[in-house]
């Protein structure tokens, strides 16, 4: 079994995520070797807990560790596309997570420049690779892994019928980081945050059905939580990104897909995909979903018990995350990646993909912004 070298750049909540998923994968012999973070108060005991030969604060360090194979960048999407670049041109490769990009200007920069920022953005990064033909970069885009969404495409290819219609949706009650509340920290809000993932996995399923463009997007992006006084459970405090988007786009088919992303929904994270055809419909309830359902009438005896994501309190009727892994695509994403590491293929989630999503997202806030429909 071959040995693959892995550094992470980044030590928050994503990159605990990689870590377990990374020892959930069969088949591999994955080395976490080193961790590099701008605080290593934090990659300290991060390190320490998921088995990492060192951690560090010099991003050069992991690139010049010969033991090192594979960089997995897992920080604010600002500082994505430089460490990118970085390890691309040292030979190694790079899983990125999303979005790959974005603009991160304040948001009150008119958003058709932002359009152009990143669509400039992109063309730059292709001239980059150019130099470096066997570069190896990987989208993780988790949803396009879940195994309701993997089973969803194999039926959907099976069936041979036209795909009319997809439905994406990702929200909940809020991100507790402080930084989601400012553009130039995330690049936008809600649909960014949370709709690009929805938006990825629905691309994939079209992509697969062959050739056929993006055309145009109408969209609304709001900010809720600022019409209420008492804002409840809710965690989010924007300051100059939305709390609430949804995105109609045109396929040059005709073909329509519905996107949204909210942080205004509570009860925990909800994760759908749908798709539509003449003859069939599918829902892909990644969470939650009915595997385990339970009721609490007396919450404090699993107050230290993990349940699902984002969920307020548990007290009454649950669902309760089975195999979350698995289940929302994070092994079977690291898993493609490791085997296209090591036989060459081409990964289902790649490069392509996570720049399309990209401009997907700016499109719809062109959109929403300008109050006209937006054509690619």
């Amino acid at each position: 079994m071959r040995r693959i070298g892995v550094g992470f750049v980044g030590c928050g909540f994503a990159a605990a995520i990689h870590a377990e998923a990374f020892a959930r994968v069969p088949g591999f012999d994955v080395d976490l070797v080193g961790v590099c973070s701008r605080n290593e108060s934090n990659s300290a005991p991060f390190a320490d807990k998921y088995g990492f030969r060192y951690h560090c604060s010099d991003f050069e360090r992991l690139l010049e560790d010969d033991d090192i194979d594979v960089i997995d960048v897992i920080t604010s999407p600002d500082a994505h596309l430089g460490y990118l670049k970085a390890a691309v041109s040292r030979n190694k490769a790079v899983i990125v997570e999303k979005p790959l990009s974005g603009c991160f200007s304040p948001g009150s920069v008119d958003k058709r420049s932002m359009y152009g920022q990143v669509m400039a953005q992109m063309e730059e990064l292709k001239e980059f690779l150019k130099d470096f033909p066997s570069a190896r970069i990987y989208y993780a885009e988790n949803y396009i892994y879940a195994p309701s969404v993997v089973r969803m495409a194999g039926l959907l290819e099976a069936s041979g019928e036209k795909l009319m219609m997809l439905k994406g949706d990702e929200s909940h009650s809020g991100s507790h980081a402080l930084s989601a509340r400012f553009w130039n920290k995330t690049g936008g809000g809600s649909l960014i945050r949370q709709g690009c993932h929805p938006l990825s996995a629905c691309l994939y399923l079209k992509s697969k059905q062959g050739p056929c463009r993006l055309e145009s997007v109408v969209a609304d992006c709001s900010c809720l939580g600022r019409t209420v006084a008492d804002k409840g459970v809710l965690q989010s405090d924007p300051f100059d990104v939305e709390d609430m988007a949804e995105a109609v786009y045109t396929f040059s088919d005709g073909s329509k897909m519905i996107i949204t992303g909210s942080d205004i929904t509570v009860g925990g994270v909800r994760n759908r995909v749908e798709a539509y055809t003449p003859s069939s419909c599918f829902y892909a309830d990644i969470a939650p979903n009915n595997s385990l359902v339970c009721y609490n009438g007396r919450p404090e005896l699993v107050e230290g018990l993990y349940i699902t994501e984002k969920v307020e309190h548990k007290a009454g009727w649950q669902s309760v995350f089975v195999s979350e892994h698995e289940m929302r695509g994070y092994v079977g994403e690291l898993e493609d990646f490791l085997l296209s590491y090591t036989s060459g293929k081409e990964p289902e989630s790649g490069l392509d993909l996570a720049m399309l999503t990209v401009q997907a997202v700016y499109g719809a806030y062109v959109a929403a912004e300008e109050g006209s429909r937006f054509y690619f």
